[in-house]
């Protein structure tokens, strides 16, 4: 038992031993499995090289002969670039020629058709210049000038001439008037002066009546008087003023003092009635002197008016010539009519006038047109010598580079018939 023991614990030590060295010898089995598969792929890879190195052998092959050339064709390839180069710079400079000579000849275009419409515009206004000078054959400025001028001179004196005909039969009925006036006022000084003649002589009467009563009021309160008034008798002479008539007779005191009395009632009452009728005496001189001086300044006032109104009928004379029936220039002349005709004169007057006046602005407008037309005829010939020199210039510019286009075209051409050659040469070389 011991000893199959140890046997066991030797095949055990050998066993274990066998396992690491399994195990060593699967680690290595492994490793070169990995290293075959390596070194594999990379014969694969060798060979994929290998593949595509003799497919590229296989196709150079065929220009080995070329490759011999090879001075021969990198020369002529060498002469392909240069040409190539020239070609596209004379194609590039063939180009902007092109663009210029179409830019010309579009400046050119441009230049005909303004040249076309100067023209045109010259035709335009050599036949308008023509139309408005047959529109001012036969008319002068002077005789437009002056028929306007008359006309306005002639509306201006019609007005005038309206005015002073007013004025003047203003005057008339400002003179009728005032004759009008004078003469009421004539009548009226007329009457106030007999009221002042009569009032007058009643005033000097009832003033002596006022002496006589205040001389008789005065002698009535004498002593003497009182006296003798009682001593008369009627039908008796009084010894005094030899009366036989006593009115004033009075036997007692009381009668006595009673007739000094009413004397003086009356006397008080003719002296109140005298200075009413002095009063109104004074009131009706004050009115005669104010009617008096109203009609010396009415009459001068008159005189005035009629000066001025014969300066005025002087004056119609300038203006009876414009019409027949002006001449006549009285108070009897019809206003209305006079007035109304002068207004009929003063409308047709402005309507010739105003005729007139645009008739010489359409002159004148016509003439400063002329000289527009005139200015404008000349800046257009200008314009066309102009544009005539820069059409010959431009089109002078455009033939040349015409024949520079045509000569780059033909460059281009050759450059390209000489690449078409080498090309071939070079293409029966390879």
């Amino acid at each position: 038992v011991h000893e199959t023991t140890g046997h066991l614990a030797i095949r055990d030590d050998w066993l274990r031993q066998l396992e690491s060295v399994a195990t060593a010898i699967k680690a290595r089995i492994q490793g070169l499995e990995e290293e075959i598969a390596e070194q594999t792929e990379e014969n694969e890879l060798c060979a994929n090289e290998l593949d595509r190195h003799r497919a590229g052998r296989q196709s150079i092959e065929m220009h080995e002969r070329m490759i011999k050339q090879k001075d021969g064709v990198l020369a002529r390839l060498d002469r392909l670039a240069e040409l190539e180069e020239t070609i596209r710079e004379r194609a590039a400079l063939h180009k902007s020629r092109r663009a210029r000579q179409t830019e010309r000849k579009e400046r050119l275009g441009n230049l005909v058709n303004q040249y076309q419409d100067v023209n045109a515009q010259l035709a335009t206004l050599g036949n308008e210049l023509a139309s408005t000078r047959r529109a001012l054959k036969g008319k002068s400025s002077y005789q437009l000038q002056e028929n306007a001028m008359n006309l306005k001179s002639r509306k201006q004196l019609l007005l005038s001439a309206l005015s002073l005909w007013n004025r003047i039969w203003a005057g008339y009925e400002m003179i009728e008037e005032k004759r009008s006036f004078l003469n009421s006022l004539r009548l009226k000084i007329d009457h106030n002066q007999a009221n002042v003649a009569t009032l007058t002589s009643e005033t000097d009467r009832l003033r002596r009546l006022c002496k006589e009563k205040e001389y008789t009021y005065l002698l009535s309160k004498s002593q003497n008087v009182i006296k003798l008034r009682g001593d008369l008798k009627e039908g008796v002479s009084c010894s005094l003023c030899g009366a036989t008539h006593h009115p004033y007779h009075c036997d007692t005191m009381l009668e006595q003092s009673k007739i000094i009395g009413e004397l003086k009632t009356e006397l008080e009452m003719m002296e109140a009635e005298l200075k009413q009728k002095e009063s109104l005496l004074l009131d009706l001189r004050m009115e005669l002197s104010e009617m008096q001086g109203q009609r010396k300044a009415e009459e001068k006032d008159l005189l005035a008016v009629t000066e001025r109104q014969e300066k005025d009928v002087k004056e119609w004379q300038l203006y009876s010539s414009m019409d027949n029936s002006f001449k006549d220039c009285t108070p009897s002349t019809n206003r209305e009519a006079r007035q109304s005709m002068i207004r009929q004169l003063i409308e047709n007057t402005s309507k010739d006038a105003t005729d007139a006046q645009e008739r010489l602005d359409r002159f004148n407008y016509r003439q400063s047109y002329i000289s527009e037309l005139s200015e404008k005829i000349v800046a257009l010939e200008q314009r066309k010598n102009e544009l005539n020199v820069a059409l010959n210039e431009l089109n002078t510019s455009c033939q040349v580079m015409a024949g520079q286009v045509e000569f780059m075209q033909d460059l281009i051409e050759k450059g390209n018939k000489t690449f078409q050659q080498v090309y071939e040469e070079v293409n029966a070389l390879m």
